[in-house]
């Protein structure tokens, strides 16, 4: 039999899948970015006001109290000498003090008071395993409140309780410690994803956020650390990260173009590559997202244990298609087959998308694109909310249908594919068109 020695086109798209994987990840971050999402702060309102009046019977009425709010609040006015505590966003408060009758001066404090527990400063680098000291004004009436109990005291995070990072004592007086680090605490698992999600790239920067610490179950004290750096991803390891995935990326690139690692069988001639498999496409593009999501992941929370089961079906449904394409594409009834014609490559996208008559095979392209769907869902999730997406059970289902759909149609068109290898190899003329099967 004779073989037609075919050149590679010069600007083949050979090897496509590994590109097209690296381009999704890579597009897929920098089109979901968007601006980041800061929580403001509470801010306080301060006022003092001293008021007397004097009736000509000698009674005075106050006019206020002293009013501690973490918000904008407005103290109501209560009887002479009245004390008012009101949470933010209130519009007056009750009195806790008895009305005076006979005369008062009333006074209304707010930020400025220096008897408020409030956090005024933060001082060192805030990111994973570092350490951060917060400075607490009237530290002790704070402990007081949690039983001067140190592990019952929460930092927060533009408003979100970081539970398992226990505070401790620092040696300067009305300073807390805390070493920030991941948790085994699903609540801050979910804490942290909301707050390293979305991260600015692909030019790493901080994210200003709120710093406070509040008695656990209880609201955060107002704090005056309402923009401090948050350190989402460590500049040094993401280059080396970026660095070490276009090297992986160029390498499988090459190793794909001059291999027959993707193509439906060994070239017979080395000017003669075969056209491109999908079942292999298919596998490589979901090695290639999945693995550089876990080490993209992990090198922004440290959270390694992040594979849902979803994940793992995901990847069995690709290596099973195929291993059953593969299958068969070179077993005949109860024996190898070997006897199908060499199929040079016509191109990357052709090749997947078209049968052995050159003709686009929807029960392929639909394939393809519900691959291209759930890998764009993919990389959107972890750049959003740092964690691998947990697929519906009815998706998965979807996509082993449309898996199945594909090895279902394998079986007409190895059938044929056969038919004409024995036509040829009988001397007789085969089917225009025919050149064997793809897998």
């Amino acid at each position: 039999m004779h073989i037609q020695r075919v050149k590679p086109k010069t600007a083949s798209l050979s090897a496509f899948s590994f590109l097209l994987a690296a381009g999704l990840f890579l597009a897929g971050l920098s089109i979901a970015q968007g601006q980041n999402e800061n929580n403001n702060g509470q801010n306080g309102n301060a006022s003092r006001t001293v008021s007397t009046n004097t009736n000509g019977n000698g009674n005075r009425n106050g006019n206020g109290g002293v009013t501690t709010a973490p918000g904008n609040s407005n103290g109501g006015g209560g009887g002479g000498g009245s004390t008012t505590t009101t949470p933010g966003g209130g519009g007056g408060g009750q009195p806790t003090g008895p009305d005076g009758a006979g005369g008062g001066t009333t006074t209304t404090t707010g930020a400025n008071d220096p008897n408020a527990v409030k956090v005024t400063e933060v001082k060192g680098k805030l990111a994973l395993f570092n350490t951060i000291k917060v400075t607490v004004q009237n530290l002790p009436s704070l402990l007081k409140e949690a039983g001067n109990d140190y592990s019952k005291l929460v930092l927060y995070l533009d408003g979100y309780p970081l539970k398992g990072i226990d505070a401790r004592q620092n040696a300067e007086a009305n300073q807390l410690q805390f070493d920030i680090r991941q948790t085994d605490n699903d609540e801050t698992k979910a804490r942290w994803n909301n707050l390293f999600g979305r991260p600015s790239l692909p030019i790493p920067r901080t994210k200003p956020v709120s710093v406070s610490v509040g008695v656990e179950g209880k609201q955060p004290i107002p704090t005056d650390v309402k923009q401090y750096a948050l350190t989402v991803i460590d500049r040094g390891w993401y280059w080396v990260y970026v660095v070490g995935l276009i090297g992986l990326s160029i390498g499988l690139l090459i190793w794909a173009r001059n291999s027959d690692l993707l193509r439906v069988a060994k070239r017979p001639a080395e000017d003669q590559p075969q056209r491109y498999s999908l079942g292999f496409c298919q596998m490589a593009f979901w090695f290639y997202v999945v693995a550089a999501s876990y080490v993209f992941i992990w090198m922004v929370t440290s959270e390694y244990r992040v594979f849902p089961a979803e994940v793992l079906a995901l990847l069995g449904i690709s290596a099973a298609t195929a291993l059953g394409a593969s299958l068969i594409n070179t077993s005949g009834p109860g024996e190898t087959n070997p006897a199908v014609k060499p199929q040079p490559t016509k191109g990357f996208f052709n090749d997947i998308t078209t049968d052995e008559n050159e003709k686009v095979s929807f029960h392929r392209f639909q394939i393809v694109i519900w691959t291209l769907v759930l890998g764009i869902i993919f990389l959107f999730t972890i750049y959003n909310l740092l964690t691998m997406p947990k697929f519906p059970e009815t998706l998965l289902a979807l996509m082993g249908i449309s898996s199945g759909t594909y090895i279902g149609f394998k079986f007409p068109e190895k059938k044929e594919a056969d038919a004409r290898a024995l036509a040829a190899k009988q001397g007789q003329n085969p089917t225009p068109g025919g050149g064997g099967v793809n897998v």
